[in-house]
């Protein structure tokens, strides 16, 4: 164990040598007092089998898991690069062309997540390291389109959450795949203004429409500096109706010749 590096009520994260593999690693430890709570080691399994299931070069690599005591844990790949989050904090947007390559590559993992029928549900700029490739981190929300299909309580982060995520009890229909294009449309809006798309969200316990803004607000007007192209298709991963919005290979091929044209520029 070299450093630790936070963690959550159920979790602690370490920054760890695994002397075996030779790398550093990134290990995330059920807490101590959470070893008699069946559903904290449930969701920990859960997240190793879909990581080991959706494996790809953009989703976070794992080294395996273990679920023995004392200390039930993953073993991840250690990323050293900074977030989205912490670049876009650090008042520094990216360009269209750097905007426009990270959502194909976001977009390429989440089609390979919805071919294995697993939905990510936390696509964030925090969950983004921007390593080379980047990588999309953090499946402890993931679920498959099985477990899903059961949801009736919201889950993701209020910001970042479709609509369908937001009120999963509503008439749109069943958590999907197009969830999670809602998350890069919000993330790629955000990358490019600086700003989320909808109203700060409000407490915990307060009404629906006041914790998720989304569910009655139209998004704020894209910047004209945005290409107007690229503000419709953020808008199309954006549409309140799932079945209206694009699905992941839908937006690639949308965004492709317009990251092709920008990279030109």
């Amino acid at each position: 164990m070299l450093e630790p590096l936070g963690g959550g009520r159920r979790y602690e994260v370490f920054l760890v040598l695994d002397e075996s593999l030779g790398v550093e690693a990134i290990a995330k430890i059920l807490r101590p007092d959470r070893l008699e709570d069946e559903s904290a080691v449930r969701a920990l399994r859960r997240e190793a089998e879909i990581l080991e299931r959706c494996a790809h070069r953009v989703v976070v690599r794992s080294f395996g898991a273990v679920f023995d005591r004392p200390y039930p844990h993953l073993l991840l790949e250690y990323l050293d690069a900074d977030n989205l989050l912490d670049v876009l904090e650090a008042e520094v947007t990216l360009s269209v062309s750097e905007a426009l390559s990270l959502a194909l590559e976001l977009l390429a993992a989440l089609d390979h997540l919805a071919r294995n029928s697993v939905v990510h549900l936390d696509v964030k700029p925090s969950n983004i390291v921007m390593s080379d490739p980047p990588r999309l981190i953090d499946l402890g929300a993931a679920r498959t389109m099985d477990e899903i299909a059961r949801r009736c309580t919201p889950i993701g982060t209020a910001s970042y959450m479709a609509p369908e995520q937001c009120d999963p009890t509503s008439e749109l229909g069943p958590i999907g795949p197009r969830a999670d294009v809602w998350g890069v449309g919000a993330t790629l809006y955000h990358a490019l203004t600086g700003n989320k798309p909808f109203s700060k969200p409000g407490r915990r316990g307060s009404e629906l429409v006041v914790r998720y803004p989304q569910l009655v607000e139209r998004t704020f007007p894209i910047p004209d500096y945005v290409p107007q192209v690229v503000a419709d298709v953020i808008l199309a991963m954006l549409a309140y109706d799932p079945r209206e919005r694009l699905t992941a290979s839908e937006a690639a091929e949308a965004l492709e010749p317009l990251a092709a044209e920008y990279a030109e520029a």
